[in-house]
């Protein structure tokens, strides 16, 4: 659990029409594409993220998700969005309609940076934004966000990798599946 200041916010990630295959677009012509909901925590203290998928973003799942991932007495810094409003914390707001993107040590920039990278990543990496995959591309990138700093974010892999039983057909079969994608020499 985060020990605070935590930032908190959340994102939508609508999937671009034109990356659709055609019975996809016609399925959604005219209408709302589909959509996935996160949220995130950044805490200030420790540089660690967390985020999750959600079904909607009200009231009661984004303080639920506060609740999971930050101690009660932690302080919250969020957006001006009326779901934070009456949160258990000692919480703190910035008014980014009002173009109020700090005060004093109150901002969510680190949160919105981590949104920005996720965007990016899916506009570089992916195609299409799959909701059924969307856990997976978060993970992925969480998990690029929280090694950036590691002086060798290979040897955090592995170390986060420990305990983790890797049966060796698994390992001779990826080793195939790549020889035989391998150009000759």
């Amino acid at each position: 659990m985060f020990t605070g200041p935590v930032e908190v916010d959340e994102t939508v990630i609508v999937s671009d029409r034109r990356n659709m295959k055609k019975h996809k677009r016609r399925k959604y012509a005219g209408r709302d594409l589909p959509k996935t909901i996160i949220v995130g925590a950044v805490d200030r203290a420790s540089r660690l993220t967390v985020a999750r998928i959600v079904p909607r973003s009200d009231r009661e799942t984004l303080q639920d998700f506060v609740k999971q991932v930050a101690w009660p007495d932690a302080e919250i810094y969020t957006d001006e969005n009326s779901c934070c409003r009456g949160m258990p914390f000692r919480h703190s707001t910035v008014n980014h309609r009002a173009d109020q993107f700090a005060y004093g040590k109150v901002n969510t920039n680190s949160v919105e940076s981590l949104w920005n990278l996720l965007k990016r990543s899916y506009a570089a990496d992916y195609i299409w934004w799959s909701p059924k995959h969307a856990d997976l591309y978060l993970a992925e990138m969480l998990r690029r966000y929280n090694v950036r700093t590691s002086p060798d974010p290979m040897a955090a892999l592995l170390l986060a990798m420990e305990g983790i039983e890797l049966p060796l057909r698994m390992l001779e079969a990826a080793r195939e599946q790549s020889d035989q994608h391998a150009p000759p020499s």
